[in-house]
């Protein structure tokens, strides 16, 4: 039931979703054979998953999945916002301070009502695998929670945070530092997707698009207001 050019990640995405709903159930029958349903991804057919309970129940779930997230998925459409800015501090300064969890609520607008809320403090420094929480207000006053992973980093040079719970259907920020003349060239680039299809489209287009460029805005400014302009 897989259309064609459907892309690897959304594939790998509702894997995901089906071995979750696969790891409650347990292998006997052959309830999906007649249908010959298959694992986007890996192209596993699901005719070895029977529901415990045999009435529907997870069964049913599975084929929601299938038929409905598939579709959802699809249609998300991925925006780029990228970035750069010349600081005139030592690379060693500029990456003691971006790699601190902390640091990230002093350059987000006061009125995102940003707050770290793991338990970090300011020696703590960025590794791979660390996974922040946050307490966001990104639409009127509506706190929310956030969770980003720290998926990548090399020393001085680069590291990428990425949702793993949140108001995005992707988020994955690419952060790089490369030691110029005088100073630091920085250059943030982001990848970001709305769920919803249509609607996240139609949000990206009316708001979600200039409140991100706003929040990179100030981050400019209060980075210029921190350590100076080149």
């Amino acid at each position: 039931m897989v259309k064609k050019g459907f892309a690897d990640r959304e594939g790998r995405e509702i894997d995901k979703l089906l071995n979750f709903a696969a790891a409650r159930l347990q292998p006997s029958g052959n309830y999906f054979q007649a249908s010959g349903l298959r694992s986007p991804a890996a192209g596993r057919p699901l005719d070895s998953y029977h529901s415990r309970d045999t009435s529907g129940g997870f069964s049913f779930f599975c084929v929601f999945i299938t038929f409905t997230l598939q579709p959802c998925y699809a249609i998300v459409k991925t925006y780029v916002l990228k970035r750069e800015q010349k600081i005139p501090i030592t690379l060693n300064d500029a990456w003691e301070f971006f790699s601190s969890p902390l640091n990230l609520a002093k350059i987000t607008p006061k009125d995102m009502g940003f707050v770290v809320t793991s338990d970090y403090t300011g020696d703590s420094k960025m590794y791979a695998g660390m996974i922040i929480t946050y307490k966001i207000s990104p639409l009127l006053g509506i706190k929310m929670d956030w969770m980003t992973e720290i998926t990548h980093v090399d020393d001085k040079k680069y590291f990428v945070d990425e949702q793993r719970f949140g108001p995005y259907a992707l988020w994955h920020h690419q952060h790089h530092f490369k030691e110029i003349e005088s100073g630091v060239h920085m250059t943030d680039l982001l990848h970001y997707a709305i769920p919803y299809g249509a609607i996240g489209r139609f949000a990206n287009a009316v708001f979600v698009k200039s409140k991100i460029e706003q929040i990179f805005d100030y981050r400019t400014k209060v980075i210029e207001e921190l350590f100076g302009k080149l």
